[in-house]
């Protein structure tokens, strides 16, 4: 182990130490190792993707934990207390309102991914000092944010049905989005990135590079969508898609029955989504890191599905072939 005493400010966080592999002091916390009795804080270099253990902690009682309210098996693992450096007003009551706006959500009937999105908007809003019983609290953190894309207009979505749920109304912004085109890697650095992967998390990105399924597609599938004796997926739809039954190669296959080997499950991925993001954005950077890529650090899973279509177009494919592919 190395212990690195050198430290700096950098992001307004004192102690992010350097990594020991490329220098760099761009990392996040990775979780906690006991060795005897002393406590190290485990850290993810955020350039290389190398996991280092560089501080002695005295206990763990200097580190807020994350405590996991168990409410029924469909909401566990949604509740998660916040952190106590930068929240504002009672704590409890911050939980209480997130508990009671989960159920609210699950009473709508929205899917789980989208009860843990919404639940994460509110709880960064929080941890970063708005005030969530006040709409214009919200409202100025949420214009404070470096938020790309369309996140704003989906955080302010989410508090408008938050304040639906306490009773309250507010004059919600309106964020203009610029129209960019989606960034299309070539085949080979999806391939690099796919061999850098765990055998998990490989058979899962080719199954998408081939398919192009969704993410929630993909990591709600099983064994019994698949057909070994034609080599087919029936793919169950999401986001109002159509289900579709695709063709695997030989490479492919084989990945999936490996991983099944190695996890033991009926599933086609025994981890959560959360687990998924968090590898797959570790072993980006370090495939980045060591192809001297950094093009690679920019795929993310739906980027496969961008590929995808974009390969097909390129082939001079017939639209109905296309539509069929993607479900549409």
């Amino acid at each position: 182990m190395t212990l690195v005493n050198e430290s700096t400010n950098y992001g307004g966080e004192t102690a992010r130490l350097v990594c020991p592999r490329c220098g760099s002091n761009e990392n996040c916390k990775d979780g906690k190792i006991k060795r005897g009795k002393e406590v190290f804080q485990r850290r993810n270099c955020k350039l290389c993707g190398k996991k280092y253990s560089a501080e002695i902690l005295s206990s763990l009682e200097e580190y807020d934990t994350c405590r996991v309210s168990d409410i029924n098996d469909e909401s566990k693992n949604l509740i998660v207390a916040q952190d106590k450096v930068g929240a504002t007003g009672n704590i409890s009551e911050t939980e209480k309102l997130l508990l009671e706006f989960i159920f609210h959500m699950k009473k709508r009937g929205l899917a789980e991914p989208t009860i843990e999105r919404r639940h994460r908007h509110l709880k960064v809003l929080a941890k970063r000092g708005a005030d969530l019983l006040d709409p214009e609290s919200v409202k100025l953190k949420i214009s404070e944010q470096d938020w790309v894309g369309n996140s704003k207009n989906r955080a302010c979505d989410t508090y408008n049905d938050f304040l639906v749920m306490i009773g309250k109304t507010w004059v919600k912004p309106k964020y203009t989005v610029k129209e960019t085109l989606p960034f299309i890697p070539t085949e080979s650095e999806v391939d690099n990135l796919i061999a850098g992967c765990s055998i998990e998390e490989a058979s899962i990105l080719q199954l998408a590079k081939e398919t192009a399924l969704r993410k929630g597609e993909a990591l709600g599938g099983s064994w019994e969508d698949i057909d070994l004796e034609t080599s087919t997926i029936r793919i169950s739809p999401e986001k109002g898609s159509r289900p579709r039954v695709t063709k695997l190669s030989f490479r492919c296959l084989s990945m999936l029955l490996e991983a099944k080997r190695k996890h033991g499950t009926n599933k086609l991925y025994a981890k959560t989504s959360k687990t998924f993001d968090r590898n797959l954005w570790r072993i980006r950077n370090k495939t980045a890191y060591n192809t001297q890529n950094d093009r690679i650090r920019k795929i993310t899973f739906h980027t496969l599905r961008h590929w995808k279509a974009t390969m097909l177009v390129s082939s001079d494919q017939r639209y109905r072939v296309c539509s069929a592919v993607f479900g549409s």
